[in-house]
């Protein structure tokens, strides 16, 4: 990755991150994937994201009380369970 390619992955990162946090702390799959399109990812560097994301999330739990912080990463768009 060139630096200005880093510098974009950085600037995209934090821009999913605070998107999740304006969505209650949730964010998808598909919404993280359209955010980082521009920079043709592979399929495994975008695992390595969401791996990220999902990390980011349980420490974060682990400092901040549950019921102030729930950050949820779906595999697909949010759907009703049944």
């Amino acid at each position: 990755m060139e630096a200005d390619q880093e510098i974009l992955f950085a600037k995209t990162l934090e821009k999913v991150k605070k998107q999740a946090r304006d969505q209650g702390n949730a964010i998808t799959r598909e919404q993280v994937g359209e955010a980082f399109a521009g920079l043709s990812l592979s399929q495994e560097q975008l695992s390595l994201v969401f791996d990220y994301l999902e990390n980011v999330c349980r420490l974060m739990e682990q400092s901040v009380p549950h019921y102030i912080l729930h950050f949820t990463l779906s595999v697909n768009s949010p759907t009703k369970e049944e």
